[in-house]
């Protein structure tokens, strides 16, 4: 039975949405009829959330469009239950497998629910470019007043705040994300969620991982709520300082990079857990700061783990250097004070509840390495990134900076990008990780040279390489 759910599942929500704007008459519609006709649907715009929602957009751009969601949330549950009763009626279904199917269907429909997603009441996105080969975009996600209290809506902070951690980033950071992600909060509810869902199986599994961590020594809900602030991680590039990749028969030019993780923490519980945790870790302790150093095998470019704890910070980085620069930072030399950022930062709001920000360089480098990688491909490969290119993602020039605000009623997403909205929306489909993994990688692996471990062998030890 529950094989039968996964797959349902899809269909369930995409049927929906068909039904839905198939047999429903949209409220935006209804309003422009109105509007056509002289007189405006105040009952629309009172009761929707169209007024709250249009008023954080931009017009006068490309892209301008209000959804009201409710009554899509209404058909989901429908369809669900309509579902179920399908199943259910079934006279291939005996008494013990409609009790099975109550129960998981019933899972599902609260999973729903108490994800706060059909409590998304409007949506709300426009497009503009403000200056040659910039576009700003907004998206807003709301829900009516008083109904935010899913899971969705209470992952960060109540209000926006300041995005201090801009301040510190290195002028040579191409990639980076931060947020007052709740991390207790998703915990808690995922074991609300366990408890929830009448499933013995589910309840032991959850409620048996954070036993045994508690066995081994780690608190999990007390790790969790050391994290009272904002957490990310940035990348580097060190165009200053090339490094060989080995790469099957080729080595391959590449910036330096480096990278770290960084948490605001209430606490030395975290570090104290992974000091006594790691092995052969070499524990420092100079000007009021606590470092662990890491051992680790060599790599084709600088890579000497450090865990530091300053003040409240704690940071988890690829080489000392990085985390030192972040700490000592006074921001007058930092990636705020780069062309590039303060281009991609004009009209975005200075107060949220996270960020984004990617340079040029990030996709520029990664794509030229692909290319590097393509020259011995089959032309597949090269007509795949010809096409990309047509559809108007140039990597050469992507770019963006991205902040997410909370509301009393939702979150407003504000972007500056050198791509527009409708490309950039497409972007989850052709992200890095998929690109790279389509077509660096099959290749990569064809030129490494094989390894096969005998039977009966550990794979710890020397194994014949062909």
């Amino acid at each position: 039975m529950k094989k039968y759910l996964a797959v349902f599942i899809t269909g369930i929500i995409a049927g929906s949405l068909i039904l839905f704007f198939v047999n429903q008459k949209w409220p935006i519609n209804n309003l422009v009829k109105k509007e056509s006709k002289g007189e405006v649907g105040k009952d629309i715009i009172e009761n929707s959330g169209f007024t709250s929602i249009t008023s954080k957009l931009e017009p006068g751009g490309d892209l301008y469009a209000y959804l009201n969601t409710e009554k899509i949330a209404e058909t989901i549950e429908k369809s669900i239950l309509t579902l179920k009763d399908t199943i259910t009626s079934s006279g291939n279904v005996n008494e013990s497998q409609k009790k099975e199917t109550d129960k998981w269907f019933g899972f599902l429909t609260r999973l729903l629910k108490d994800s706060g997603l059909l409590q998304i009441s409007g949506l709300g996105i426009s497009s503009k470019e403000f200056d040659k080969g910039l576009t700003r975009s907004r998206f807003v996600v709301q829900h009516n007043p008083g109904k935010g209290e899913g899971l969705i809506w209470n992952l960060t902070g109540d209000k926006p705040g300041d995005l201090e951690f801009i301040d510190i980033l290195p002028e040579d950071t191409v990639f980076t994300s931060f947020s007052d992600f709740n991390y207790s909060a998703l915990w808690k509810w995922i074991k609300n969620q366990a408890e929830k869902s009448g499933d013995d199986k589910i309840r032991f599994g959850i409620g048996s991982f954070e036993t045994d961590l508690k066995n081994m020594g780690i608190d999990l809900p007390a790790l969790l709520k050391s994290i009272n602030g904002d957490s990310g991680f940035l990348i580097t590039l060190d165009h200053k300082n090339k490094v060989k990749f080995p790469v099957g028969d080729k080595d391959i030019e590449f910036p330096e990079p480096a990278f770290a993780f960084i948490f605001e923490t209430g606490d030395d519980s975290i570090f104290e857990l992974l000091s006594a945790k790691i092995p052969d870790a070499e524990i420092k302790e100079e000007k009021g700061r606590k470092t662990i150093m890491v051992k680790t095998p060599p790599l084709p470019f600088a890579f000497s783990p450090a865990i530091i704890k300053s003040n409240n910070l704690l940071i988890i980085a690829s080489t000392p250097l990085i985390a030192e620069k972040l700490i000592n930072s006074d921001g007058s030399k930092g990636l705020k004070n780069s062309e590039e950022f303060k281009k991609l930062s004009a009209g975005i709001p200075v107060f949220g509840n996270g960020f984004t920000f990617m340079s040029s360089s990030f996709f520029k480098e990664v794509m030229r390495f692909q290319m590097e990688l393509n020259q011995r491909e089959s032309e597949a490969n090269k007509k795949g990134m010809d096409f990309m290119k047509k559809l108007g993602l140039d990597f050469d020039n992507l770019s963006m900076f991205r902040v997410t605000s909370r509301t009393d009623e939702g979150y407003v997403i504000t972007t500056n990008s050198t791509i527009k909205t409708e490309i950039l929306m497409m972007l989850p489909i052709a992200a890095t990780g998929g690109i790279v993994a389509a077509i660096a990688i099959p290749g990569a692996i064809k030129r490494m040279p094989m390894k096969i471990i005998p039977e009966g062998q550990s794979p710890n030890l020397p194994s014949q390489e062909l």
